[in-house]
């Protein structure tokens, strides 16, 4: 298979020779089979250098940061704080990260504290951060560290591996940064520096590039700062080997770098001998052609109906509990029902009978509000939201069907700042948000009180 760029025999003989060069890189530089042989140790030294001084003076201050730097903390605070700072930064931006960070470690400062924690305190905490499993399974890890390792974080990759939730980089990173472990990672910002420093255009997300990806980190990280060294990697990633608009001109590896060699090799080559070569290539991208991802997720559409229901005298918003497991999982939300038409709105006398019948609370002055929009990583939803007054106005006479949505329980909270404070998602928030609005009700600053019900 041949990639031809230029009809000039002189210069495709010397870019083959160049991209040889390519190959032999992401071939052969810091695979463990290859000798330790000065070229090797050279290569992987200067990287290192390069690297850590770089990120000595550009690194950014961060909570957790500081932390993993302070003398005066001991071990156990360190692995915990910076277990909490990598189960958030899953998925999650680092600016997004910091106040949900501070504001976790002044409720819970400690393993042991967290561990006595419940799920709806760390939830109404959680809101807003996505992906609520994660919030599920650090309580379940605090509780087993706790319990079964007396309190004492694991210090080692294996031990690590023991707390739920708990993966190959998670573990890895914090017994780096943690605990000086001499082990390398490999997280997104990872995948894209190293894909492109060893022009790796194999699919990214495969067993083979991963594997070769985890071999290589191994081999590169600093064994005397191996924390400084990891941080530094993603740092580079977060920061200047970005996905878009990559700052090349200005990073450390520049002369490291295959991908960006190879923007000049724009002749002829053959790359049937490689099969880790890119495939196609696009000279418009330049490195940005790197990571190689094959495998896209498949979004879904979804339309929900979204009952915002609120008692005749007091006004108080009845809130449901989401199922223990599953998208959004123990989160609170208004009643909620999957579309079966998503070309048009359900009729409120639907509506009405499914409040009745399904859901056994009897409504009036159901009325339509509007749609929101909200995208979740695999599903694109829209809710459509509507509004009703509740017959009953004590707690003790409503009595929802909680099977109707496979609710575990249901609450009452009195105003709708309430509501925003409490454990509901960020797409709850929108819906509550566009009800407000439609409604030009006032912001009501009151104590929070709540009453709540269990599953009957």
């Amino acid at each position: 298979m041949k990639r031809k760029l230029s009809s000039s025999t002189d210069e495709s003989t010397e870019s083959f020779a160049r991209k040889s060069n390519i190959c032999a890189f992401h071939t052969s530089h810091f695979s463990n089979h290859d000798s330790e042989d000065d070229e090797k140790l050279i290569a992987i030294s200067g990287i290192r250098k390069k690297l850590l001084s770089w990120y000595d003076s550009s690194k950014r201050t961060l909570p957790w940061r500081t932390l993993a730097s302070e003398s005066s903390s001991d071990n156990n605070q360190r692995g915990y704080g910076i277990w909490i700072s990598e189960v958030m930064l899953q998925q999650t931006q680092v600016a997004t990260v910091i106040d949900y960070y501070n504001r976790w470690m002044g409720s819970w400062p400690t393993v042991t504290d967290l561990a006595s924690a419940n799920l709806d305190s760390i939830n109404r905490l959680w809101s807003g951060l996505g992906y609520y499993s994660r919030a599920k399974r650090l309580l379940e890890g605090a509780v087993k560290v706790v319990n079964e390792f007396d309190g004492l974080f694991p210090s080692t990759v294996e031990g690590l591996r023991k707390i739920p939730g708990v993966g190959q980089y998670t573990a890895c990173a914090v017994a780096s940064i943690a605990y000086n472990c001499p082990v390398g990672v490999v997280d997104g910002n990872v995948v894209r520096v190293l894909t492109r420093l060893k022009a790796i255009g194999k699919d990214s997300s495969s067993k083979e590039v991963m594997d070769l990806l985890w071999r290589v980190a191994n081999e590169l990280v600093d064994p005397e700062r191996p924390g400084d060294f990891n941080q530094s990697l993603m740092e580079l990633g977060a920061t200047i080997c970005t996905p878009k608009n990559p700052s090349c001109k200005v990073c450390p590896l520049k002369d490291e770098c295959a991908a960006l060699k190879e923007i000049s090799s724009l002749h002829q080559y053959d790359i049937e001998d490689c099969h880790l070569c890119i495939r196609d290539y696009d000279k418009a991208k330049g490195v940005m052609n790197y990571p190689v991802k094959l495998k896209k997720t498949k979004v879904r559409d979804a339309v929900s109906e979204v009952i915002i229901i609120r008692t005749p005298t007091t006004s108080r918003y009845l809130l449901f509990q989401r199922p223990s497991i599953g998208l959004l999982a123990n989160l609170y939300e208004f009643f909620s029902i999957l579309s079966k038409d998503e070309t048009r709105n359900s009729s409120v006398n639907e509506l009405y009978r499914v409040l009745r019948d399904d859901a056994g609370i009897e409504c009036s002055s159901l009325q339509y509000i509007g749609e929101v929009f909200h995208q979740f990583s695999h599903i694109s939803q829209t809710y459509k939201v509507w509004s009703c007054t509740s017959l009953a106005e004590e707690e003790d006479d409503l009595s929802p069907k909680l099977k109707a949505g496979n609710y575990q329980s249901f609450l009452l909270m009195d105003t709708a700042e309430d509501v925003q404070s409490s454990s509901i998602s960020t797409a709850m928030k929108k819906v509550l948000r566009l009800y407000q609005k439609q409604s030009m009700e006032p912001p009501k600053k009151q104590k929070r009180i709540t009453s709540f019900f269990t599953t009957k």
